[in-house]
């Protein structure tokens, strides 16, 4: 058995450049989870899964300096085969599409085992690719897709009638083409349903770890002599950035400091005004994913506002979630729809009958004492540490057996 990687994907080797580059529309979350599958992978059948990969950016010329991304902009590490394309708008997409459907058939053509294409995500390129490999290949391959986000009416809805129309437009188009996939690796138990996958083989894995050390123990980190609560993550109100600034404010203790980190866009100019207002408020941009490691050690508590009053929230799992437990620092958050019952005992919930339920539950954790919480953090790192990409990949390979 061969199996065969596409999706948009770099290599970390390459995250400072592309950051200069295109700043926040590389999707690091995604990126993990992609390295996380081949990682997974690659140690469960002994052998390097193969890759053909293209870059997540913004368009050119307003969120990327690139216009023309060759395939050879950079020599990976790992061996992706990358396929390049003109940076702007819907060209993009278009490049994007024959570049990927040719090498695919180049791969195809050169290879006599039993192919399994492992295809990342819904996007449009990736179902369109769906279709057009099924309808060629037919038995020839199996393929299984890989859903992080779903279209339509069961993604996040925006208010702007027509960014909303952007994203949609070809949800029925994508969700169709999704439903041709032979097995499906879900982030949620609840995706099954909006894609009517039937008797169809499939698996959910919540997440990957960023790093996939099994020691147990973290080295020693200089932790801020200030009650810090970090948030990484999108700048969207939609969710919950703008609730947790609300009652952060209302904190009258100038010991408390609120680090966020997030590319600059969404509500970026919210979070600029209230940190003009309040001193403690301290916005630190789109950081390297080692340096957001390194924030989360260091800070008192780590927050995650997203409400679990949307219908979206069935559908999704935190990508931050395992990343900010690995760190052995508290989380604080909403119990999701889309997180396994589990984690409920490492997690730390808002108490949802009280309006003001982040600020309490900040404050709770930031008041006990240094051991306290070390032990609330390190129990929690125990637990996540046992999902590694190995052990979260044998469920994979527990699917394949029917496909």
């Amino acid at each position: 058995m061969k199996y065969l990687f596409i999706g948009y994907i770099y290599d970390q080797d390459a995250e400072k450049f592309l950051l200069k580059k295109n700043g926040h529309h590389l999707q690091p979350q995604n990126n993990q989870y992609a390295w996380g599958i081949i990682n997974g992978l690659n140690e469960c059948t002994g052998a390097n899964v193969d890759v053909i990969g293209s870059i997540s950016c913004g368009s050119y010329p307003k969120n990327s300096q690139m216009l023309i991304v060759k395939r050879n902009f950079f020599v990976s590490s790992y061996g992706i085969d990358y396929v390049g394309f003109i940076n702007f708008y819907d060209i993009r997409e278009m490049c994007r599409y024959y570049g990927f459907l040719k090498k695919i058939r180049k791969y195809i053509k050169e290879t006599n085992d039993e192919i399994t294409i492992i295809v990342d995500g819904m996007c449009h390129t990736f179902t369109k690719l769906i279709h057009r490999l099924k309808r060629e290949y037919k038995d020839r391959i199996k393929i299984v897709l890989i859903v992080l986000d779903l279209v339509g009416k069961y993604a996040i809805q925006y208010p702007n009638k027509f960014q909303n129309w952007y994203y949609q437009r070809h949800a029925a188009e994508q969700m169709e083409a999704a439903r041709l996939a032979d097995g499906y690796i879900l982030l949620t138990e609840a995706m099954k349903g909006p894609l009517n996958i039937g008797n169809k083989p499939y698996t959910v894995i919540e997440g990957f770890l960023p790093k996939t050390e099994d020691d147990t123990d973290l080295p020693e980190i200089k932790r801020s002599k200030n009650k810090v609560v970090l948030y990484t993550g999108s700048l969207n109100k939609k969710f919950g950035l703008i609730d947790l600034l609300e009652q952060f404010v209302t904190i009258d203790d100038d010991s408390y400091e609120l680090w966020i980190c997030g590319p600059q866009m969404g509500d970026i100019k919210i979070v600029e005004a209230y940190a003009k207002k309040d001193r403690r408020i301290k916005y630190l941009g789109f950081l390297p994913k080692s340096k957001i490691l390194k924030l989360q050690r260091q800070a008192t508590v780590l927050v995650n506002p997203r409400s679990a009053t949307d219908e979206f929230t069935k559908y999704s799992f935190p990508s931050k979630t395992m990343e900010y437990m690995l760190s052995g620092t508290p989380v604080v958050m909403y119990k999701l729809a889309g997180i396994p019952d589990e984690y409920d005992e490492y997690l730390n919930y808002f108490d949802v009958t009280s309006k003001a339920c982040i600020k309490d539950k900040i404050v709770e954790i930031c008041e006990m004492s240094l051991c306290e919480r070390g032990m609330i953090g390190n129990r929690a790192r125990q637990f996540i540490l046992t999902k590694s990409n190995k052990t979260q990949m044998k469920k994979f390979m527990d699917m394949m057996k029917l496909l």
